[in-house]
């Protein structure tokens, strides 16, 4: 062992004991941590066994050799200042990510400070009525848009509900929207109505929300209200500018803006496309007999027909005075033939309700649209006008005979029978067979002995006292077997006798013997 003075191992001694206390007392006080304050003990310990047996009488077998108890303690005091020094830089580490945690929330706090300041600079310098409300319809707040729109200042809505720009029919939606935005259902762009503060009514469109504080609960609801009054406005004046102010559907112009899109959709897609120009026949006599009134309520129970027979996905149109287009389109092998037959259905349950003192009659042409060989909507058009007026002008050629019979089966049967040769008008009392032969002047009349209101023999009289309906031929149908019936027909001017069931065959004779014989005269 290295030769020391007594002093020295005094001296080595006692720092290795205040090595002891000194970590006992720093750990208890926190300075040093737990590795720490047991290494520096560890050193004391080590100093007095290096000087132990210089001092006390240590049997030689037990005592550590000097240069490992040197050794010992100088690697003992290495590690606990190697340990102190990794506390202390995990210390400054910790307060650097602490300051650097505490700036991060700083600096979020400002940014959400400067989004809520935009965001309400944003609501105040809106266009949009933008306010917000509690759970109980209470204003909050008031942005100077809605000051404008509805009239009240800030001061006179904050605090109260906003109900009262509710109309009093419109309460109750109010009140379904807010539940709903409460429950987390936004209403967007609902088109509404809400009352100023000078009591007039303005078109707005609504969109309600959910307020929502930190934790995620509702605390009330966003408002934003736009003024739609010009929209509306502009939107009406387009719509009247397609649309037929008479009869509501598509005017010529409005027609020909759809069905040109329809023909460019059916010539990309390969589809079969039909175009039928419909004309009311005689408006004029309508007109002419019962008024421009009259005429126009005939135009619009066309309209109402036409809507009843075709589909939503067709296109109807109001193209003239007395004039119709329907444009209907589908896949190959478009049928056209079903709608046709229904039309006819219409209106022959349409003139059975005897609304009227005059017969819808419908004249129709059809153009079909050939993706394989495209034309133009004006094109098909004229094509279906075309055939219109052929079918209009075959329609006139033809003997009318007007069939007077209050058994529906009478009639149906007749237009059955004789439809191939005649175009054939229906009745179903005497006031309307006298009307409809003065209206419509048919070639014959095939009238019922016993109608509901008159009976035909005094139906027959009145024909002939009337100058317009005195030349029309008339026989007279009976189911009376006896007889009787024949005599005061025919003295009542009934021109022939027919009994009942009638022989089609044979009825069909008699009357054009008695048109052939008119015409001789």
């Amino acid at each position: 062992m290295t030769d020391l003075g007594t002093a020295e191992h005094v001296l080595i001694a006692l720092m290795g004991t205040s090595l002891i206390l000194l970590s006992h007392i720093l750990g208890r006080r926190g300075v040093f941590r737990f590795p720490t304050a047991v290494t520096l003990a560890f050193s004391g310990v080590l100093a007095l066994v290096w000087q132990a047996p210089t001092l006390v009488d240590i049997p030689e077998n037990l005592q550590l050799p000097f240069e490992v108890s040197e050794l010992l303690f100088f690697a003992a005091i290495s590690i606990a200042l190697t340990l102190y020094a990794l506390e202390v830089f995990v210390d400054q580490a910790r307060s650097l990510a602490r300051a650097s945690e505490t700036l991060a929330r700083q600096a979020a706090e400002l940014a959400r400070a400067g989004a809520v300041r935009q965001m309400a600079a944003i609501v105040q310098s809106s266009n949009d009525a933008i306010f917000g409300r509690d759970v109980d319809k209470r204003v909050l707040n008031w942005n100077p848009a809605a000051e404008a729109l509805f009239g009240y200042t800030e001061e006179e809505m904050v605090g109260t509900t906003s109900d009262m720009l509710v109309p009093d029919d419109l309460i109750e939606e109010s009140h379904e929207i807010n539940a709903a935005a409460l429950e987390g259902r936004p209403t967007q762009n609902l088109e509404t109505i809400r009352r100023k503060k000078d009591g007039t009514l303005v078109d707005v469109s609504l969109t309600v929300s959910a307020i929502r504080d930190g934790t995620g609960n509702v605390i009330g609801t966003s408002v934003i209200a736009r003024d739609i009054t010009e929209q509306k406005r502009v939107d009406e004046l387009r719509r009247l500018a397609l649309l037929d102010e008479l009869t509501g559907l598509n005017n010529r112009r409005g027609f020909m803006l759809l069905a040109e899109h329809q023909a460019t959709l059916v010539k990309r897609e390969q589809k079969d496309m039909a175009l039928l120009f419909i004309d009311l026949n005689n408006l004029k006599t309508i007109n002419d007999s019962f008024g421009h009134k009259e005429g126009d309520r005939a135009i619009a129970d066309t309209a109402a027909v036409l809507r009843q027979t075709f589909r939503e996905s067709d296109i109807l149109a109001r193209v003239g005075g007395d004039e119709f287009c329907v444009l209907l389109s589908g896949d190959k092998r478009l049928d056209v033939d079903t709608p046709l037959g229904r039309l006819n259905t219409n209106v022959e349950l349409h003139n059975a309700q005897g609304t009227r003192p005059y017969r819808l009659s419908l004249s129709v042409g059809r153009a079909m649209y050939d993706p394989s060989e495209p034309v133009g909507i004006e094109d098909l058009m004229r094509q279906a006008d075309m055939l219109m007026y052929q079918a209009k002008h075959a329609k006139q050629n033809r003997p009318r005979v007007l069939v007077g019979d209050d058994d529906v089966a009478i009639r149906s049967d007749a237009e059955k029978l004789f439809a191939d040769n005649y175009e054939i008008i229906t009745a179903q009392n005497g006031e309307e067979v006298i009307r409809r032969a003065t209206l419509e002047r048919p070639d014959l009349i095939l009238l019922d002995f016993s109608l509901p209101d008159l009976i035909g023999t005094d139906v027959a009289r009145r024909l002939r006292q009337a100058p317009s309906t005195n030349p029309i031929p008339i026989i007279m149908m009976s189911a009376n077997g006896d007889g009787s019936n024949e005599l005061e027909a025919l003295r009542s001017g009934a021109d022939d006798y027919i009994k009942k069931p009638i022989d089609s065959d044979a009825v069909r004779v008699r009357m054009d013997n008695l048109m052939r014989r008119v015409i001789r005269r």
